[in-house]
């Protein structure tokens, strides 16, 4: 064939008030193949259909060797045109339509012996596989008498083994013809084309590798070496630890999940009770979730999620209802039925199409804006796979059809794909807006409390730099800042009654185990390494059950955190009035053991408070101790709380301060000097 030159150029099309192409210029030559990428919605098949003279626009210049061409189907030896979908008839034999779609007999003759469609020649087209149906397709489309070929998508919904023989007919026939290719596999178009562009934004940006789609922001950042890691380690947390800062999940006024916003579906909040019990010290998996939170939180408004609708297509794809045969008989019969009596099983199946519908198109809308506004490897990588998901072959056919054929004859039809084929698809994209739904409402959450995000420090010395940290409950909450490293590793915590020692310790434990979540933390800010688990005793109770004492209570407390401190973990403990079950004598005596004992295991960090402010002499031989209290200061007899910490050990006695204030004594006497009736 001789030398032939494909132009378009002046392209404008418009959808309402949206312009969709716009100056579009694209050469083509025969010999060559020519390659477009582009998210779903941005022209990619209306460019190809106006080629083709089969969609009109606003202004157009298409030619072939300078003639201008109006409706290039009209003529025969121009252009053809494959489309996304199948166009051949399903009733007929594979061998059939080789008859009727080629006439020149040689060319008839190499289709029909083609090695892959060769021992499908009796079949009919219905039964064919995905893969071998489109292969068949791009062949007889290539074989048509034409100087040019638009392929719309060849490699959807197809096998990678017919992918490869599809690659092989576009070299093979491109020595005759030049060949335009749309797609979304990337991987395999950008291989077979000489020139690869990418239609964003109305135009199309010419492409060389993969770095400028990743730039333009069509696929997703390169990992980097911290996302290679994908093991989810468990950080260690006990009932006793859960029970001191207030991490079950529930709702109740104990609970700090009961602070956090409500996600707007079902989904949502199952999806953040999950995240909530799922501290770990995977640096993947904790840069993943707090970026996530960082991107809604920057994108207020951009997560609009309909909660009765989620709710509705959840229950929809698990409703125990019967799939019916795929058949406009089935879905006439299902649809009258309806009309003579109402049904509640039709009404949940004709609700749940619809708002599956209406949802796929929003997961489209949300998957491009992420992608539009997020420079983060995750969430670029889910909306892509949203994408991709929504290209599956069974989606994207339901969207294509929902709405373009009459749903009375399509019942069945749209049902079995979305409660059969599609339902596997379809329960992950929910699963990916539950996970949006969480990470926004964290999202919300930080920043009605004015929350921050920890910095992650992936050095193997232990390290936690706090400044400003606050108990998240109280609402005039005193900030603090405090640091514990390797080489100071355990804090000596002192502090009068009320003067807040408990409270920090709390405020310290939920700011270890929300950073452990990647969630923000009570803190203007926060810096700190990675750690196994996390240990309290705060709030230990004597056990009756077991016939425990508080004391005994304590000491197992002790050796079973001991016990943990000894497997060679990284841990953070905290300890709230060792032995105080006790006499002061043995309390002294026992602390200072411990706590000397316990100061001498690395790797771990300690925060150990006590009201036995005499044995910090003792505790002062150690150099990796450091001593902090709480100031106190009593002005006219009362008691001036700062709740600020400060270096040093306690010299206040408030006790006995705080009794007389009271006025027990007063009202003991007082009953007593009553008289007897």
């Amino acid at each position: 064939m001789a030398h032939q030159i494909l132009e378009v150029d002046s392209l404008i099309k418009s959808f309402g008030q949206k312009h969709l192409l716009k100056d579009i210029y694209l050469k083509c030559s025969i010999g060559e193949v020519i390659g477009i990428l582009g998210r779903n919605g941005t022209g990619k098949s209306t460019l190809l259909q106006i080629i083709f003279g089969s969609l009109d626009a606003e202004n157009k210049s298409i030619r072939i060797n300078g003639e201008f061409l109006e409706k290039a189907f009209s003529d025969g030896d121009k252009i053809a045109y494959l489309p996304q979908g199948n166009f051949l008839p399903n009733g007929l034999t594979v061998s059939s339509v080789i008859r009727i779609y080629i006439s020149d007999e040689s060319k008839r003759n190499s289709v029909a012996t083609n090695a892959r469609i060769a021992p499908l020649l009796n079949k009919k087209i219905s039964a064919l596989s995905g893969g071998e149906k489109r292969y068949l397709q791009v062949l007889l489309i290539l074989n048509l008498p034409t100087a040019f070929a638009l392929l719309d998508e060849p490699f959807s919904q197809v096998e990678p083994l017919y992918r490869a023989d599809i690659k092989g007919l576009i070299d093979l026939h491109k020595q005759e013809k030049g060949i335009i290719i749309t797609d979304h596999d990337y991987v395999n178009l950008m291989d077979v084309s000489d020139k690869t562009f990418l239609l964003t934004g109305g135009a199309l940006k010419p492409i060389q590798d993969r770095k400028q789609l990743v730039e333009y922001n069509y696929l997703p950042p390169e990992k980097s070496e911290t996302q290679e890691e994908t093991v989810d380690e468990h950080f260690i947390i006990d009932k006793q630890t859960s029970k001191d800062l207030g991490l079950s999940i529930n709702y109740d006024e104990e609970s700090l999940l009961a602070l956090f916003e409500k996600p707007a579906s079902k989904g949502g909040k199952a999806y953040l009770e999950k995240l909530f019990g799922s501290p770990t010290k995977s640096k993947t998996i904790l840069q993943n979730r707090q970026e996530s939170i960082k991107f809604f939180q920057s994108n207020e408004f951009l997560l609009n999620l309909d909660r009765k609708q989620l709710d509705f297509i959840a229950v929809y794809l698990e409703s125990g209802i019967a799939v019916s045969p795929s058949s406009y008989y089935s879905s006439l019969s299902i649809y009258l039925k309806n009309k003579y009596r109402t049904s509640n099983n039709y009404y949940i199946q004709e609700t749940g199409i619809q708002h599956v519908f209406d949802f796929l198109k929003s997961a489209l809308q949300l998957a491009n804006k992420i992608q539009d506004l997020s420079d983060t490897w995750y969430l670029s990588d889910l909306a892509y796979q949203i994408q991709e998901q929504l290209n599956s072959s069974n989606l994207r056919d339901f969207m294509d059809n929902y709405g373009q054929k009459p749903l009375y004859l399509h019942f069945s039809e749209f049902d079995s794909i979305l409660r059969k084929k599609g339902k596997e698809p379809l329960l992950w994209l929910l699963e990916r807006f539950y996970e949006f739904d969480a990470y926004n409402a964290v999202a919300q959450t930080s920043r009605k409390l004015n929350l921050s995000f920890p910095e992650y420090e992936y050095t193997q010395d232990s390290l936690i730099d706090i400044e400003g940290l606050f108990h998240p409950k109280l609402e005039k909450a005193v900030g603090n800042d405090f640091s514990i490293s390797a080489t100071a590793n355990m804090c000596f915590l002192t502090g009068a009654n009320m003067s807040g020692k408990s409270t920090f310790l709390k405020a310290f434990g939920l700011g270890v185990y929300l950073a452990h979540l990647g969630f923000p933390v009570p803190a203007t800010k926060m810096k700190t390494s990675i750690f196994d688990g996390l240990f309290t005793t705060i709030n230990l109770s004597d056990n009756i059950n077991h016939g425990l004492s508080h004391f005994y209570s304590e000491v197992k407390r002790v050796k079973e955190v001991a016990s943990e401190i000894k497997n060679d973990k990284n841990l953070v403990v905290i300890f709230d009035e060792l032995f105080r079950g006790t006499n002061v004598k043995d309390a002294s005596a026992a602390s200072s053991m411990i706590i000397s004992a316990i100061a001498q295991q690395p790797g771990s960090v300690y925060i150990i408070s006590s009201h036995i402010m005499e044995i910090a002499q003792e505790l002062e031989k150690q150099k990796n101790i450091f001593f902090k209290c709480f100031d106190v200061r009593v002005v006219n007899d009362e008691a001036m709380y700062t709740y600020k910490l400060v270096d040093g050990v306690s010299k206040d006695s408030l006790g006995l301060h705080i009794v007389i204030k009271e006025q027990i004594l007063e009202l003991l006497k007082g009953k007593t000097e009553k008289p007897l009736s």
